[in-house]
């Protein structure tokens, strides 16, 4: 069997602690490329961290004006064209754990299969830090135009969204305490979307044009990439021979500011508006 070609996109913002510890704790010679594009402000970048950063094999740094998620993606493949040609193009948020060389071996066996079954998206495992397995993937359906109008109007109110993520934050961690795993889903089915801390796309997905085309600036981007792997006829798939940990859990922050409040509320009004579309062409 050939070996597959693997990269990794970081998407960072203003967390070059996490990111460190990642790259320590990796074989020096994983066959991979890594790209980190820094989305932080250039007034508070940590430059020492970043030469730290560089200084692993195998690693480029890109730096970004704030593109959002996906922005920053669509971002390092038009710097780094070859990204687009890969057979597996890893995008991950920077408070992750997980082996990057056990990644890339699973990948490498399971290429032929995946284009088989006309994958274009990899939804890994989210596991705890004692290794259990988490309730994670929160779009297993797709979600329904109601549920997502009804949180656009509810993130225009700063109050509504804080007691929202408070609610969010609590239920996550009583989820947590009682071991609770994503029930139903077993390993190779196929789900609407990925959880968007790590999304592994195949070379099918990224031929196709627009793949990272995201109109809005930050979150719902599961959606999109649902979407879009959808209308290029192909699946995304959960499996679990790839695991991770995820450490802090989201990018709302413990209390969301306003802006945040408002890149809500347009990305899932404009969620809602394509769910719409989608269920028009369905019909």
């Amino acid at each position: 069997m050939d070996d597959s070609s693997t990269a990794i996109v970081f998407v960072n913002y203003r967390d070059y602690s996490h990111l460190e510890r990642f790259l320590r704790s990796q074989q020096i010679n994983t066959a991979c490329d890594i790209v980190v594009v820094d989305n932080t402000e250039s007034d508070r970048r940590d430059h020492a961290a970043l030469d730290r950063i560089a200084s692993h094999d195998g690693v480029s740094v890109l730096f970004a004006a704030n593109l959002g998620y996906l922005g920053a993606v669509r971002h390092a493949i038009t710097r780094m064209p070859h990204l687009a040609k890969v057979d597996f193009l890893i995008v991950s948020n920077t408070d992750l754990m997980f082996e990057l060389g056990a990644v890339v071996d699973h990948l490498d066996l399971t290429k032929v299969h995946m284009r088989e079954r006309h994958v274009g998206v990899i939804a890994p495992q989210l596991v705890s830090a004692e290794g259990h397995r988490t309730r994670q993937l929160h779009l297993i359906e797709p979600p329904t135009v109601r549920h997502l109008s009804r949180l656009g109007r509810m993130y225009e109110s700063y109050f509504a969204l804080s007691v929202h993520k408070q609610a969010g934050d609590l239920k996550r961690k009583l989820l947590a305490r009682i071991g609770r795993g994503s029930a139903g889903i077993l390993d190779g089915s196929s789900v609407f979307a990925p959880h968007g801390a790590l999304m592994i796309f195949t070379a099918e997905y990224l031929q196709a044009s627009g793949g990272f085309d995201f109109p809005c600036f930050l979150y719902a981007e599961e959606i999109f990439v649902g979407l879009q792997a959808e209308r290029a006829g192909l699946r995304c798939v959960y499996d679990e021979g790839i695991r991770y940990s995820h450490r802090s859990h989201g990018s709302i922050g413990r209390w969301p500011s306003r802006s945040v409040a408002l890149h809500l509320r347009d990305a899932h009004r404009w969620a809602a508006s394509a769910m719409k579309d989608r269920d028009v062409l369905k019909q």
